[in-house]
């Protein structure tokens, strides 16, 4: 316990053979940029951040794909209910209705629940392909497919979030 090293940027603990920081990459020393042993330490750094970062992409396509598919199943489920509260507004009612028919309003809920539900499966896909870290431009593809699905409602804003994540991580997928 004796030689127990810490970051002198965060502070985390590292051992002896640590180049860089194992929690936030800081250069501790050790060998020269350039040199082999440096470039093991980078490879060992970025191979650990993208092990969490893979973790988190899975965690968060996961979430997505149950509460998109949820709420789409859940919508179509409850469609009258939904309608119901629509003619509780009568005035938006009464709008709606010099445009529409009731009927196309509820083709135009449905459609947009299934739309939503194939945000979510999309997302389920790209949480797959991520989590086994093969054939990056599917996951790529299925997550961008699912944020543009998802823009109907707020899930969009987090499939650009692990769009991001997953081209930030390229290297951790093998083809």
């Amino acid at each position: 316990m004796d030689n127990m090293k810490f970051c002198t940027q965060c502070g985390a603990e590292i051992s002896e053979s640590d180049v860089f920081c194992p929690k936030c990459g800081h250069k501790i020393g050790g060998p020269s940029e350039g040199t082999a042993a440096y470039e093991d330490g980078r490879k060992q750094m970025v191979a650990e951040n993208s092990k969490n970062a893979i973790i988190a992409i899975v965690i968060l396509c996961a979430l997505w794909a149950i509460v998109s598919i949820y709420e789409g199943i859940s919508a179509v489920i409850s469609l009258d209910y939904v309608i119901e509260v629509l003619k509780s507004y009568t005035s938006t009612w009464d709008m709606l209705m010099e445009i529409l028919t009731e009927q196309d309003i509820r083709n135009i809920i449905s459609s947009t629940r299934y739309v939503m539900m194939a945000s979510g499966i999309l997302a389920a896909l790209t949480a797959v392909f991520t989590g086994v870290k093969r054939y990056y431009p599917v996951a790529l593809w299925t997550c961008i497919l699912s944020s543009v699905l998802g823009l109907i409602c707020i899930f969009g804003i987090f499939g650009f979030i692990v769009v991001y994540l997953i081209t930030k991580n390229k290297e951790a997928f093998t083809n």
